[in-house]
């Protein structure tokens, strides 16, 4: 689909099918990632991962605003069609992400569009399209923008409306505290979690001296990934839960990354070891000076006071500040341990853009009227 902007022929709309012209995306994609510096989680490499993993029967577009042929924006949207809160029929876009549960279990992270060019003038084109239905969905899904992001997609509304679904906080270790501290992280903590670290540390003496090993051979990944599937199952498991890896989309994904991308450097798999016992490992990503973590796997034992996880992440962060990172990232979620280790957080946005519809104006009268009886003392 290509569409010509009214009285500006040069700028067009253009939407395909990527895993069919993955080629011409990866050159469009790197164009604009040169020029807006994406997230991680925008990279080309997880992107052409994720696209390769994806079922040929996804509905998934890549949508760019192209002038004189050179990109200034892009992104992805997967549609899913059907009802609503069981009332409501939308055509629902999400903004590159599939709309599938168990597709989009690998979960998308600092979202957003990748610009080129002058950001306000960009977002008033792509506003035009929003308000003269260039599109066909009637909402976009929009989880887990950063704050620029939200404040872009604030600009696309017109006649639509962003509705801001959930906020939260992204917790962070400045590392540069960390150096600081003459007793690494453990001297920015409060006096609870000290001790709670130190009668840890004590509980695993007994295994022998910790250790922390970062995967750097082909074989060295495959054995850390390996054990990270088996400590994450094992503990959910005992929580009567299915982890992560028991999505086979999930493990797929992640396997064929590491098997392609292991040498490029980004990629950290992180082992803990007291000993010859193995206390954890940590999934983590490298992205500019920044450390994202992104999944993990501990060795779980009945008594309380084996606190894997705690240890793990304690030396892991510390190994991450001698190196001269600049920031350990805990990624969404608001777990109580992130708020406890962390020195700073920054906002993450879950919205929704809508266009003017009526069911979408009866929807959002009935959630006022649901959250008003609510708080009916």
């Amino acid at each position: 689909m290509k569409k010509a902007l009214e009285n500006q022929t040069s700028v067009t709309l253009t939407a395909f099918a990527p895993k069919n012209e993955i080629s011409r995306l990866a050159c469009v994609w790197k164009q604009l990632s040169h020029a807006s510096d994406p997230s991680f989680f925008l990279s080309w490499p997880w992107i052409e991962n994720w696209l390769n993993c994806l079922p040929e029967s996804t509905k998934v577009m890549f949508v760019g605003l192209f002038e004189d042929d050179m990109p200034i924006a892009g992104f992805f949207v997967g549609t899913q069609t059907g009802i609503k809160h069981q009332v409501i029929y939308a055509q629902r876009g999400f903004l590159n992400a599939t709309g599938d549960a168990v597709l989009d279990e690998i979960t998308i992270e600092q979202n957003g569009i990748l610009f080129n060019g002058d950001t306000s003038q960009i977002i008033h084109k792509l506003r035009e399209l929003i308000s003269d239905g260039s599109f066909s969905w009637d909402e976009l899904v929009c989880n887990a923008l950063t704050l620029d992001q939200y404040h872009c997609f604030k600009q696309l509304e017109g006649e639509s409306k962003l509705l801001e679904m959930e906020q939260e906080k992204n917790y962070f270790v400045d590392l540069e505290k960390v150096r600081h501290s003459s007793s690494g992280l453990i001297g920015l903590l409060g006096k609870s979690k000290r001790n709670r670290i130190r009668r840890t540390a004590k509980a695993y003496e007994k295994f022998g001296e910790l250790s922390i090993t970062e995967a750097a051979t082909h074989d060295e990944f495959t054995e850390a990934f390996s054990n990270l599937e088996r400590l994450h199952q094992q503990a959910w498991s005992q929580r009567g839960q299915a982890g992560s890896f028991s999505n086979p989309f999930f493990k797929n994904f992640h396997q064929r990354f590491i098997e392609n991308y292991y040498a490029s450097g980004q990629i950290k798999l992180i082992t803990c070891k007291a000993g010859n016992e193995i206390l954890g490992v940590l999934y983590c990503f490298a992205h500019n000076d920044d450390i994202l973590f992104y999944q993990c796997g501990f060795n779980y034992k009945k008594e309380n006071h084996y606190r894997p996880g705690l240890l793990s992440q304690l030396h892991v962060i510390n190994y991450f500040a001698q190196q001269g990172y600049a920031k350990f990232d805990f990624l969404a979620g608001e777990s109580r341990y992130k708020r406890k280790l962390a020195t700073d957080h920054y906002p993450v946005y879950w919205c929704k853009l809508q266009r003017p519809k009526l069911r979408f104006s009866c929807e959002r009268l009935l959630r006022r009227l649901k959250n008003k009886i609510r708080n009916v003392p």
